[in-house]
């Protein structure tokens, strides 16, 4: 068979080889993740600054799907550049029009040896709500006093675990009254449960 006969199909069986490793690689970060996944923003990069992985919450933070947005590739790339993240994770912040995202980005090893880098996003930083829309945003959801209380510390970037330590109550109880947020407000996570509550169209 002729030379430029062959190309197509050795073009054709490269890029089925990439897509069966990368869903691999994308399982395996499932796998490993599965507890952060559920609540933090986390995206996974190449060396390139290419896409491997961005979970359900950064694509709500950043407003992207499939690509993180190019200003926020920028801002880790620069980080990146000054900081070696194999010894220990670097910080940047980066400002979307909602809010401020403090970043941190980790040098990983991937299946096949493949070098990534992990970057968790907290939105800690972001700005309160105002409170008595808030309040009223929550009642008119019918939520509860304590649930209220849930989802007034997760506006302000707490973590499960702490708003279990600040009401006193167990991780337990916290997610029992996550689902019950989430159900009145019809989201599935948190980043969806603030924006819903933030949303000054509500």
């Amino acid at each position: 068979m002729p030379a430029n006969l062959l190309v197509p199909h050795l073009k054709g069986a490269v890029e089925r080889i990439a897509a069966r490793e990368l869903l691999r690689e994308c399982q395996w970060i499932a796998n490993r993740f599965a507890n952060e996944l559920a609540n933090d923003g986390i995206a996974i990069i190449d060396q390139h600054l290419k896409s491997v992985y961005i979970s359900q919450n950064a694509q709500q933070l950043l407003s992207c799907h499939d690509q993180l947005p190019d200003h926020f590739l920028i801002a880790c790339g620069n980080c990146l550049s000054t900081h070696n993240t194999t010894e220990k994770p670097a910080h940047f912040c980066f400002k979307t029009a909602r809010r401020t995202i403090r970043a941190e980005v980790s040098a990983l090893e991937s299946i096949n040896s493949a070098l990534r880098f992990i970057i968790r996003m907290d939105t800690s930083l972001q700005e309160a709500p105002t409170t008595p829309q808030f309040t009223m945003r929550m009642k008119k959801l019918g939520l509860s006093r304590r649930e209220m209380d849930v989802a007034q510390l997760l506006s302000q970037g707490l973590t499960s675990m702490a708003v279990a330590d600040k009401l006193y109550i167990s991780m337990r109880t916290v997610n029992n009254h996550l689902r019950s947020i989430y159900e009145k407000a019809g989201v599935h996570n948190r980043a969806s449960l603030i924006y819903r509550l933030n949303d000054q169209h509500q």
